[in-house]
């Protein structure tokens, strides 16, 4: 007997432009080549940059982000957590990280 899968099909998130605590900018959702970063995101970027010369996507790096828990030793800065607090922290590798993750298109860093 076959079965519907529908359900067990994963959804795929849109790619969005995020900027991070830490002035960061990446695409959430997605690892994507300079030209697509360009094709895609080039006007929000530089909407996302607040300054008279137009900003221009000139590298990307593929990374990952891990939604975690937070506590003293790994909180932003102005952040002031509450136990059992989680958000999304972005991990400098390029292998995929252990847990709930999402891809990341790091701009500029």
């Amino acid at each position: 007997m076959a079965g519907n899968n529908d359900s067990a099909k994963r959804k795929t998130m849109k790619p969005e432009l995020v900027r991070l605590t830490d002035d960061i900018i990446v695409i959430i959702g997605a690892h994507l080549s300079l030209e697509e970063a360009r094709e895609q995101f080039s006007k929000e970027y530089d909407e996302e940059i607040d300054s008279d010369l137009p900003a221009t996507i000139d590298s990307v790096k593929h990374w990952w982000m891990r939604y975690e828990f937070i506590g003293e030793d790994n909180c932003p800065d102005n952040w002031d957590p509450e136990p059992g607090d989680r958000l999304w922290m972005l991990k400098e590798q390029e292998k995929r990280p252990k847990g709930c993750v999402r891809k990341a298109t790091v701009i500029n860093e």
